[in-house]
């Protein structure tokens, strides 16, 4: 959970999650074939770590603002673009 609940503290936040996937989706499309499957279980590790914290972050901000605000402030974001 971040330390602000400002709405770029919790994109930051999001991104901060998301940026390993990124990258480790990068090197996939840019390896060979032993790379990219060594590469392709780490995403799939990476992506179940980042599900967790989502879920941990999800979690968090509804037990300090409830549910339908943070679905309602996150969605808000999303269409604004952060």
């Amino acid at each position: 959970m971040p330390n602000s609940t400002s709405s770029t503290a919790l994109i930051d936040h999001l991104g901060e999650i998301l940026y390993p996937i990124q990258a480790y989706a990068e090197l996939l499309q840019k390896s060979d074939a032993d790379i990219a499957f060594i590469a392709g279980n780490v995403l799939i590790s990476l992506c179940n770590d980042a599900e967790r914290r989502m879920e941990q972050l999800t979690d968090g901000m509804e037990n300090q603002f409830g549910s339908l605000a943070v679905k309602g402030s996150l969605v808000k974001e999303i269409v604004r673009g952060g």
